[in-house]
């Protein structure tokens, strides 16, 4: 199937992480210019941009916050730099590191406004503008953790959750203004998250898996492009999960 896309840029956010970088790539290979956010790694996000290629068009931004007044400016820096954005992939998220009973006040919360709060501010600007052109697609990147109970992955899984109910909802929201809205929801993926896993903990993880591997920026990224694509213009308020058959 070919893949095409209606004219207009897109915003990836944590661009400097495995799964945006890989989305980043292959949208800017269709053509379509990307503007991605790094939070502390300018660095990744740079090499984001070198390994797109010359003549692709690629913008970085530092972002990470929760308030709606900072998504506000990352979105008109984005359109004054690549013009009218018509898609919104957010790919950006921290991990848990600590057990719930644990957790101090400062890492649950932070975990809600990076997953969460942050997702749902920049949602909030730029779907009016998309509504009104009748046209847009939004995808969040979530997590298997959000369908199914994972131990330490407490408020991690709190804020998946509540992005494919947001999904759900927004969806019908949008619907009558052709702006499509879809979660991807990936399982065990080799990205930077995954790196601290010890090694004998990443085999007990594959062992769980029924494909028998760990799944690539790239299994992820793929699913998103299509559902950025003209093609799946009748696609909308769901999620897709691309985990090797791990939550089957």
């Amino acid at each position: 199937m070919i893949l095409t896309y209606a004219s207009g840029a897109a915003l990836v956010t944590g661009g400097s992480g495995g799964i945006g970088s890989a989305v980043a790539s292959l949208l800017a290979a269709e053509g379509v210019p990307v503007g991605i956010t790094y939070h502390t790694r300018r660095d990744r996000a740079e090499e984001t941009v070198r390994l797109a290629g010359e003549g692709a068009r690629v913008a970085v931004y530092p972002w990470s916050s929760a308030a709606i007044e900072d998504a506000a400016r990352l979105v008109q820096a984005a359109e004054r730099d690549l013009g009218k954005l018509a898609y919104l992939v957010s790919c950006h998220g921290i991990a848990q590191a600590s057990a719930f009973h644990a957790a101090p006040e400062a890492e649950w919360r932070g975990i809600l406004e990076t997953n969460l709060t942050s997702t749902v501010a920049l949602a909030r600007v730029m779907v009016g503008p998309m509504m009104r052109a009748g046209a847009g697609r939004i995808v969040l990147v979530t997590s298997v953790s959000g369908l199914r109970g994972l131990p330490g992955h407490t408020v991690y899984a709190a804020t998946k959750a509540g992005l494919h109910g947001f999904v759900r909802s927004l969806a019908q929201e949008c619907a009558a203004f052709a702006v499509t809205v879809n979660a991807v929801a990936p399982g065990f993926v080799d990205t930077p998250m995954l790196a601290h896993v010890p090694e004998k903990t990443r085999k007990t993880l594959v062992q769980r898996i029924p494909m028998g591997r760990l799944g690539t920026p790239e299994d992820v990224a793929h699913v998103v492009r299509f559902l950025l694509s003209e093609q799946a213009s009748y696609v909308t308020g769901q999620t897709w999960v691309v985990d090797g058959g791990f939550a089957s």
